[in-house]
């Protein structure tokens, strides 16, 4: 569960909106139903999908439960990704629409959501979900079936990539087989011959201890599953301590995370830890004491590109005056998804689901010239390519967006980090390359 480690989101609590984003001259107007101080409301009427409508695409994100300090910073990217889009001309003429639903951390309210965003709002591809249950829950039990591809920012877990899916799911992360060694690695490097392992009972969990497991070259003395939303995980804990490891590996999320560190730390149980990409959140360090965390390592995997860090740094500046903040780790994921689902409809000349589904692949890591569209003029231009039958490899913010015939990224880093002075700091990092079939 690739998540990012951002200060400062402020995420509203809501269920489900519509987000149409209208072009009018040079005035771009967000027109939300249900949701933020904006302009005029405007309902989408439920309409199956269409080859020939207007492109509408669904954010299951998650604005409440586990995950829920990511939804509004998440969708931001997507936002933004839309907003130059229709400045553009949108996609086969016409405005590019967002549907935003809540997940809520919960793969059965996600199979819900994602249900109702194809069945009842007409949406031909989803972003989403973020945690790795509930991706793999709306892929097995909805998107699959009804033939609507889904871009998955977050979802890490092996399991993904070993699905029957006829190529409907794509990640913009990297896979947990990359990270469970990373982990490995760095307890290592650190000395830790003996570890134990505390791990969330679910895909995300199970797939990092597995991976883990096959790599570490010494000897995890437990591996304890925990499940989330416990208000102790003191049992657990002790379990973990039984046999004296040196250190525990956590693979959780930061709200379970927030809980249990500080039960280890304030019963004496174990003060050494190496942590999974899920618990390195601010609201964290804040929660149990930065300085008591200090040194603690950990990894977080991101996809790796070669877009210059003066077009980066352009399109950040852009979004910080659009949104008065820094941009999430995430929002970059969410605008590269938005950007590839348009450009691959407008190669398809369709917005139905199967027709995006073939063309993703020939635009994220297509043949023709490596096209970073992260301003106005060059999402037009890419648009334009697209259009013209040509051929572009969109080059994107948060990773290459070279795929694997599983729709997995082909390339990426695994950033190994450092709790210091407050903050994860990033000390070194792994260059991670994934066969082309697994």
């Amino acid at each position: 569960m690739a998540t990012g480690r951002d200060r400062g989101a402020t995420v509203s609590r809501h269920t489900e909106r519509h987000l149409v984003f209208l072009s009018l001259a040079c005035c771009l107007i967000l027109v939300v139903a249900c949701g933020k101080n904006t302009i005029p409301t405007t309902q989408i009427a439920g309409a199956p999908p269409s080859a020939d409508g207007p492109l509408r695409i669904g954010l299951l994100l998650d604005y409440t439960g586990a995950l829920g300090t990511l939804g509004e910073a998440t969708e931001e990217g997507a936002q933004f990704a839309v907003e130059l889009i229709n400045a553009a001309g949108g996609v086969r003429g016409r405005d590019v629409e967002l549907i935003a639903a809540d997940g809520a951390t919960d793969p059965e309210t996600s199979v819900e959501a994602a249900h109702r965003l194809i069945t009842q709002e007409g949406v031909t591809a989803i972003i989403g979900p973020l945690g790795s249950a509930a991706a793999l829950a709306v892929a097995r039990e909805v998107t699959i079936e009804k033939r609507v591809p889904i871009v998955c920012p977050a979802a890490t877990t092996p399991e993904l990539t070993e699905l029957s899916d006829d190529a409907h799911v794509f990640r913009t992360c990297l896979s947990d087989s990359a990270q469970g060694p990373a982990l490995a690695w760095i307890a290592q490097e650190r000395g830790f011959e003996r570890v134990a392992l505390l791990y969330r009972n679910d895909p995300y969990g199970r797939g990092l201890r597995e991976s883990f497991s096959d790599s570490f070259s010494g000897e995890v003395t437990a591996a304890v599953e925990i499940d989330p939303y416990q208000q102790t995980y003191l049992e657990e804990l002790k379990t973990a301590a039984a046999d004296s490891p040196q250190a525990l590996v956590t693979m959780a999320f930061a709200a379970e995370g927030e809980v249990f560190l500080a039960e280890a730390l304030n019963n004496g149980l174990i003060s050494s830890f190496v942590f999974s990409d899920a618990m390195a959140h601010y609201f964290m360090l804040d929660g149990v004491g930065a300085e008591r965390l200090a040194g603690v390592r950990g990894a977080f995997p991101r996809g790796g590109g070669s877009i210059s860090d003066e077009l980066k740094q352009n399109w950040t500046d852009a979004f910080v005056e659009r949104f008065g903040h820094q941009p999430s780790a995430l929002a970059q994921a969410t605008y590269d998804a938005v950007l590839c689902i348009s450009l691959a409809a407008e190669k398809a000349s369709s917005t139905e689901g199967t027709a995006i589904r073939k063309a993703f692949p020939t635009v994220s890591g297509g043949t023709g010239e490596l096209t970073a569209a992260v301003e106005a003029v060059s999402v037009k231009h890419a648009l334009a390519a697209v259009r013209a039958g040509g051929d572009i490899n969109y080059e994107g913010l948060s990773c290459s967006m070279d795929l694997t015939s599983n729709g997995d990224l082909a390339t990426g880093i695994v950033e190994i980090f450092e709790i210091s002075n407050g903050l994860f700091n990033v000390i070194q990092e792994l260059p991670i390359e994934v066969p082309s079939s697994t």
